[in-house]
This record gives C-alpha cells, structure tokens and sequence, in this order.
C-alpha cells in the first residue's frame, strides 16, 4: 500500500520514480503470471481457455477447515508467533514422523506462508551470493524467481522425455558439482512433468550430498498427488 501511494503520488506530480534495485531489476517475471494475464485477455475475446498454467485443486476443501473457519471465536485476528502456531507444529511434526518413520519436533519446524517463501528463506539461509544449486530441468518455473531475488545462479541438469525425466546417474550428477554448488533442488513430484522420485533415486541424491557436504532441499508440494499406488 506504501509503493501503491508513493508511485500514485508521483504520478500526479512531476517528479519521476527513482531506478529499482538491481536485484528487482535481474528478477525475472513469473512464466505462470504472465501466462494467467494473456489467458485472462483471450478469455475477454471469448476464447475457451483450458488453464493448465496453476495446480488449481477441484476437490473439495476438509470439512475440518470450513468448520474451524466458521467456529472461529477470537474478537481479534492477532499476529501469531514468528515460528508459527504451536498446535499447527505439532500437527505437521506428528504428520511427517508418521509419514517418514523420522523424529522432527517443534525446533526444527517453521511455518511459512506457503513453499514460496519457505524456498526463498531456504535459499538465502544455504547459500550466499554467487552460490550455485543443482536442479534437474524441466522443473518449477519460479525457481528462477527465488534464485535471483536471493542471488544464487540454478545450474540445470538435462532430464530427457525419452528416460521418462528420470533423475541423471550419479556420475553425471557429480560431473555438474563445482567449488560454488551448496544444494541440490529436487521438485518431487515433478511440476510440470509428474515424475516421482524412485527410492534408489533419493538415497543416491542423499549421498550425492553427504559425500560433498551439500544440502539436498525437497520441494513435495504435490507429494499426496500419486495416483499409481
């Protein structure tokens, strides 16, 4: 609302808006909010528009959450702590534990608003400017974003439709490794492919790192979306 009225301001006078930052200024736009404006405007001139740009769901949301939403009984919708809800924590901690066969509690949980900032939080705290991570192309569009507003350069490695965008062997993957990689990125499963990490796949990934002192970050925003069993 601030940049809204300062830019609304100077509009009307004649002073002109001073140059954005050169970070605002290397960050490239996102391919799936460009893509949702030019399916807007075809919409306008009565084109049907099939949007396969976002993973917008057609499910129906928990009747857990509506009711929750609905019962809602604070007179104030206060600010919630940095770390984020107690009971959210210990509801996503017992969820993973269960789901993995791991031990995560309260000090290793942070609440985010969403895998947006979560990346971009796990970006800058893994890596410092000029630092490189590993990704296994095609992969999520806005990853692009995230590295450049954090200043880390996204080294892409080649998945082929013909191996079913299958993970790169190990060896391949150790060839792309230089004295600037930090982190390898997996998207599992893929967006936009739909490829699912085999088991093999994931331990080779894990050793990948250890051996080269790497951190591996997991994107699993889809990791409840296998339909195969």
């Amino acid at each position: 609302m601030v940049v809204g009225y300062l830019e609304y301001t100077l509009s009307r006078s004649s002073m002109s808006l001073p140059p954005l930052s050169h970070r605002a200024q290397k960050t490239p736009a996102s391919p799936i909010r460009r893509l949702a404006g030019l399916a807007q405007q075809a919409e306008e001139r009565g084109a049907k528009v099939y949007r396969l740009n976002i993973g917008q769901p057609d499910i129906h949301s928990p009747a857990e959450f509506l009711e929750g939403l609905a019962h809602y009984s604070e007179k104030v919708v206060a600010y919630e702590t940095s770390q984020g809800h107690k009971a959210l924590i210990d509801a996503w901690s017992e969820s993973l534990n269960k789901d993995y066969g791991i031990d995560v509690g309260e000090p290793q949980m942070l609440i985010t608003m969403g895998a947006s900032e979560a990346l971009i939080f796990t970006f800058m705290v893994c890596c410092d400017p000029g630092d490189e991570i590993l990704i296994f192309d095609p992969t999520y569009a806005n990853y692009i974003g995230f590295s450049a507003i954090s200043g880390v350069r996204l080294v892409p490695l080649p998945c082929s439709i013909e191996e079913k965008f299958a993970i790169p062997t190990r060896a391949e993957i150790e060839r792309f490794i230089s004295p600037y990689t930090r982190a390898i990125l997996l998207c599992n499963p893929n967006n936009p492919t739909g490829t699912v990490a085999t088991d093999e796949e994931l331990r080779a990934l894990l050793e990948v790192c250890r051996e080269k002192d790497l951190y591996l970050i997991v994107d699993e925003t889809y990791r409840e979306f296998v339909y195969d069993g």
